[in-house]
């Protein structure tokens, strides 16, 4: 979920150390990538919530300039529609991928006359800081 630490042009990407890039898209980087179906991903992770019985699902999504989580986010409101829940923009939160931005995020979701039960977040992280700032509520 970061940015890539640097700017390389062709010239300069045929001199460095053979790599891969892992989960990130930098299609100016002519260089081998490996990363996770997002979306899919994402539709899973909500429909096991909503299988388990939640109808109130929110999410806590990265930066919207991220194509990751662009595809994690149309994850989580194909996943509502098909399991016939409307989607409730009052119900999505962002931030970035830290600890730390979850903490307006919790508040926000938890706050709504109708919070929800169950909250999809966009990284590890900001599922942790989710369930730290939701104990705290």
């Amino acid at each position: 979920g970061s940015r890539l630490p640097f700017d390389a042009s062709i010239e300069e990407q045929r001199n460095l150390l053979p790599m891969v890039v892992a989960n990130e898209f930098a299609p100016e980087l002519e260089l081998p990538t490996v990363h996770i179906d997002n979306l899919t991903a994402a539709f899973d992770a909500v429909n096991y919530l909503y299988e388990q019985g939640h109808k109130r699902i929110g999410c806590i999504a990265g930066p919207e300039e991220m194509p990751l989580c662009h595809y994690r986010l149309q994850g989580y409101v194909q996943a509502l529609r098909r399991c016939g829940i409307m989607v409730d923009p009052q119900y999505i939160a962002r931030g970035d991928f830290t600890f730390e931005a979850v903490s307006h995020a919790i508040p926000q979701l938890l706050d709504l006359p109708q919070p929800p039960t169950a909250v999809f977040c966009h990284s590890d992280v900001m599922a942790l800081g989710a369930l730290s700032q939701a104990k705290r509520q």
